[in-house]
């Protein structure tokens, strides 16, 4: 069994109570047969980060600045993620693409500067419902794919774990079929191998849970998970962290 990277993304949610529920759950387990992330809101990274600081589970934030410092109210750097012991962190999740306008150069540019401090970006891709009717999958993903490669060398971008997360299963409670899955997933390896970026991972996102996380990690090139809501409940995130595959 090859070890997989797990990671919650707790989005919007919690509060002082519920987070310190969440973590006395996960640490109760002690260990999880795979590697382990949580990303929590801005406000409880310091606190997840002191709880589980002598755990193997690793805290990442969900959203970065561009830039190192400057007049920019409400952005948060990736220096002062790392500061407050981050490890990982998620770039360009569809919402926001969507909400907040976020464009595949800007992206780019936040994994740049996330991986100056040595932290290690999940960068999310993946097609809406009408891009994928219109069988535009590849087309989207090779085009949010090559803005990195524009970027980023072959061995900053081996560095960077890439999560496929088709739009249209974020939130549905249904993930994406495993055909559709294994198609999106073998795409961006072939892309990622012929610029010399052997070493991804690669994550599968968009309506896990621990009743299909076992099919899903089991699917060719599925090197591990982002998952949502799932990740709210420790018991259940834990459950996940712990699929034999």
């Amino acid at each position: 069994m090859s070890q997989k990277l797990i990671v919650g993304n707790w989005k919007m949610h919690g509060s002082r109570a519920s987070v310190q529920s969440i973590l006395a759950q996960l640490k109760a387990a002690q260990t999880s047969r795979h590697t382990l992330v949580v990303c929590p809101p801005y406000p409880y990274l310091a606190m997840c980060a002191a709880a589980l600081e002598d755990s193997p589970i690793a805290v990442g934030a969900q959203d970065v600045a561009a830039s190192t410092h400057g007049a920019q109210t409400g952005a948060v750097s990736a220096e002062m993620l790392a500061d407050n012991g981050c490890r990982y962190v998620i770039v360009g999740h569809s919402e926001r693409r969507l909400a907040h306008s976020e464009s595949d150069a800007m992206i780019a540019e936040k994994i740049v500067r996330s991986l100056s401090v040595d932290l290690r970006p999940i960068v999310c891709i993946g097609e809406s419902y009408p891009q994928r009717q219109a069988g535009l999958t590849e087309t989207i993903l090779f085009r949010q794919l090559g803005t990195l490669t524009q970027k980023l060398s072959p061995e900053q971008l081996s560095r960077v774990a890439i999560a496929y997360e088709p739009v249209w299963a974020i939130g549905s409670g249904k993930a994406a079929p495993k055909n559709d899955i294994l198609h999106a997933h073998r795409c961006i390896r072939q892309y990622l191998n012929a610029y010399g970026s052997h070493s991804n991972t690669l994550l599968y996102g968009g309506s896990v849970n621990p009743q299909n996380a076992e099919e899903l990690l089991s699917i060719a090139h599925v090197n591990g998970l982002l998952v949502g809501g799932a990740s709210l409940n420790g018991e259940h995130l834990l459950c996940i962290a712990n699929t034999c595959v």
